[in-house]
């Protein structure tokens, strides 16, 4: 009989475990972003061992609407028991202030913080290093380099390049200054100025992000770089009134960039001037002004053609290319051009080149033709459309398969000789 009681005894026992059902529960998670900066969310905690897991904020995988910023995860069959979790953004960067949220889970129950909202913060404070990096050091060197952004409201506050204030290295041309203050959440720029308030940033200003976290992301160092050579082709559109009236006269292009001496090239007459420039970056703007008589004592104001007014820029494009521009507007001239002339250039070939503007089909007539390497047709951008390598005396290039604009036609002769016009495909 004892023996039977403790037999029935143990078959209860494993017959209530086998009977027992352990509780599981299907977790809903949301993260409302107050800030709207997050361009991804990604759940991290207990349930999936810490590991990433994207959220959604599209209209599936259970979040109620697209495009609202809240984030929502359903995590299936979440163990009995306390869970904790928080999310990071696509930067990994760490979302939750505080304490991480909590939850538990009882049977089919589920209790504790299964949402969270990212704050909206003014104001953060930062503790972050901007450097100005003077690779040109060479050629320019500075006494004095300040910073000046929206953090600071645009003050000027001084960078070091002496081991202090944040600078790691002294004398090695990185000047830097550690700014450690409170200061708006959101994007910011910011550049500097040297010991002559000249502005050192070529281009837009530096870009960078202040995060609720207080964490600086972005550009937080330029490199001023150093000079290089670079080749560059000018050329020289001018009408034929003015190009007939320059060929008895010298006349000079000066190009410069704020702040540097300006070049002085010698031209006469219209065509490609070819010149290596070896002070300036291939991104710097360049400004530049046309004028006769460049060895006259008149003032430049007086010299220029068509008058101060009607400067032209041009922007350097890496390779040594430039954006074309018209030189002289029609509307100033006071007759038409014959663009359809024949040209004698350097190789003794005669092109010419019609109709212009162009309605259908522009013609190209080369005698000669044997000592011509290729045709190139440019954008105004100075981007090859056409190259012509097997060139005929008689070429035909239909203008339906361009846009409607202004391009240049270049002939390159076999000695590198080259011949550029204008025309305008209607």
């Amino acid at each position: 009989m004892k023996r039977f009681l403790q037999f029935f005894s143990t078959l209860l026992i494993f017959s209530l475990i086998a009977g027992m059902s352990f509780g599981q529960a299907d977790v809903t998670i949301t993260v409302d972003d107050l800030t709207q900066s997050n361009a991804k969310i990604f759940f991290k905690g207990t349930p999936t061992s810490w590991d990433t897991t994207v959220m959604f904020d599209d209209g599936t995988h259970g979040d109620v609407t697209a495009g609202d910023y809240i984030w929502t995860l359903i995590l299936p069959a979440v163990e009995e028991g306390d869970h904790e979790w928080g999310a990071v953004n696509q930067d990994d960067t760490w979302l939750i202030a505080g304490p991480n949220p909590t939850f538990n889970v009882t049977g089919s129950a589920v209790t504790g913080q299964t949402s969270y909202t990212i704050p909206i913060v003014e104001d953060v404070v930062i503790n972050q290093a901007f450097i100005v990096d003077n690779q040109n050091w060479v050629n320019v060197e500075f006494t004095l380099v300040q910073y000046k952004g929206t953090l600071t409201g645009w003050a000027t506050i001084d960078m070091y390049d002496d081991g202090t204030h944040g600078d790691e290295t002294a004398g090695d041309h990185k000047w830097t200054v550690t700014i450690h203050d409170t200061v708006p959440v959101g994007d910011h720029e910011w550049g500097a100025v040297d010991q002559d308030d000249n502005w050192l940033i070529s281009g837009p200003n530096n870009a960078c992000h202040v995060t609720t976290g207080g964490e600086v992301t972005g550009q937080t160092t330029y490199v001023i770089e150093a000079w290089g050579e670079v080749p560059v082709t000018f050329t020289v559109d001018l009408n034929c009134q003015f190009n007939a009236e320059i060929m008895t006269f010298d006349s000079c292009l000066d190009v410069q960039i704020d702040g540097y001496p300006p070049a002085e090239l010698s031209y006469k007459g219209e065509g490609d001037y070819h010149v290596t420039l070896s002070w300036f970056n291939v991104t710097d703007t360049l400004a530049y002004l046309y004028r006769i008589g460049c060895s006259d004592n008149r003032p430049v104001e007086q010299q220029e053609y068509p008058g101060p007014d009607n400067n032209r820029t041009y922007i350097v494009l890496e390779g040594g290319t430039i954006i074309p521009e018209v030189w002289y507007q029609d509307d100033q001239l006071e007759a038409p051009c014959d663009w359809s002339n024949i040209t004698e250039f350097e190789a003794d070939v005669e092109v010419s080149i019609y109709p212009n503007p162009v309605n259908e089909v522009l013609h190209i007539d080369i005698l000669n033709h044997q000592a011509v390497d290729k045709v190139i047709v440019n954008n105004m951008l100075g981007q090859s459309v056409m190259v012509i390598d097997e060139v005929t005396q008689s070429l035909e290039i239909p203008s339906f398969q361009y846009q409607n604009g202004i391009y240049f036609i270049t002939i390159v002769d076999n000695k590198g000789a080259t011949y550029t016009q204008k025309v305008i495909f209607n």
